[in-house]
């Protein structure tokens, strides 16, 4: 049986265990379950990036500038006050993640 971790038992990481258990995962104890959490988040973000890559580009960047509903909307303006690569690639992908929970 894994070691248990005392530090998950603190607020961040209980609740990210219950997350955990919502998504269905199981939630390992000998890692820190907001690192789990984590951990699930980017690999849903690497796949939803990965199919974008695997589509006609054109497509793919339509599905970027869509807002929900349907309209188009211009990414440009949240994406201006990048000071770093780091600070751009975060905000690209909070702009994936946010499009990834429009898809059915």
């Amino acid at each position: 049986m894994p070691e248990h971790l005392p530090e998950n038992e603190d607020h961040l990481n209980q609740l990210a265990k219950s997350y955990l258990l919502e998504l269905k995962e199981e939630p390992d104890p000998s890692v820190l379950y907001c690192l789990q959490l984590a951990e699930w988040g980017l690999s849903r973000l690497r796949n939803t990036l990965e199919n974008l890559m695997g589509e006609d580009q054109k497509e793919a960047y339509r599905f970027l500038k869509l807002a929900e509903g349907g309209k188009e909307y211009d990414p440009l303006p949240d994406l201006e006050d990048v000071e770093s690569p780091e600070d751009l690639a975060r905000k690209l992908l909070d702009l994936l993640d946010s499009k990834a929970k429009l898809e059915p």
